[in-house]
C-alpha cells in the first residue's frame, strides 16, 4: 500500500503539479481513503519526502551505469552523468515546488544522508579509477561534485528554469566540476 500510495503521488504531481499536490488527491489517485495516506505518511511533507528518497534512489540507478561505459572517456562519462542529473532535476519541477512549499528537508533525513554516501563512495571510486595512481584526496572531491550538482540543480528547479536553460547550466557545470576534478 506504502508504494501503491508513493506511486499515486508521483502521478498527482505529474498531472497536477505542486499548487494541486494534497493527501486527498493522493488517496483518490490509489484508490484509497485519506485515512490510509495518514497511516503510512504523518502528513504531506513526510509524503514528499519518501517520495524523494524513491525518485533520488531510482534516478541513481539509472544514472550510475553511466560511469562504467567501456571505452568512453572518464571526462565523457563524468559529464555525461552530470548533465543527465540536470535532465531529471529539470523534469523534476513540481516534486521539487511541493517540497518547497512545505518546507520539508530531505538532506536531514537519515535515508537520504544513507543515499549520499552511497552516491559521493561511487564517485570517490570512479576518481580514484579515472586519475590512477595520483596522490589526491578523492573523498573530499567527490563531496564536493555532490554537493556542487545537487546545490545547483536544486536551486534552478526552485527557480523554475526552463529545462532548456537547466541542460545549459548542467553542461557548464559538469564542464567546471571535470575541469577542478582533473579528468
Amino acid at each position: 500500500m506504502q508504494e501503491d500510495l508513493l506511486e499515486a503521488a508521483a502521478r498527482v504531481l505529474e498531472r497536477h503539479g505542486a499548487e494541486h499536490f494534497t493527501t486527498n488527491h493522493v488517496a483518490e489517485a490509489a484508490g484509497a481513503s485519506v485515512g490510509s495516506v495518514y497511516q503510512y505518511f504523518p502528513n504531506k511533507a513526510a509524503l514528499l519526502v519518501a517520495l524523494h528518497e524513491r525518485e533520488a534512489e531510482a534516478t541513481w540507478q539509472a544514472l550510475a551505469p553511466l560511469l562504467d561505459a567501456p571505452g568512453v572517456p572518464a571526462r565523457e562519462r563524468f559529464e555525461e552523468l552530470i548533465v543527465a542529473f540536470f535532465q531529471v532535476q529539470a523534469e523534476a519541477e513540481a516534486h521539487h515546488t511541493a517540497l518547497n512549499d512545505t518546507r520539508a528537508s530531505v538532506a536531514s533525513t537519515e535515508a537520504f544522508q544513507v543515499f549520499e554516501k552511497k552516491v559521493v563512495s561511487r564517485l570517490e571510486s570512479f576518481l580514484r579509477e579515472a586519475t590512477g595512481p595520483r596522490e589526491r584526496d578523492c573523498a573530499f572531491l567527490a563531496q564536493l561534485a555532490f554537493t556542487v550538482a545537487t546545490s545547483v540543480g536544486e536551486r534552478l528547479t526552485l527557480r523554475e528554469v526552463p529545462k532548456a536553460e537547466a541542460i545549459r547550466v548542467g553542461r557548464a557545470t559538469a564542464h567546471m566540476l571535470a575541469d577542478a576534478l582533473s579528468l
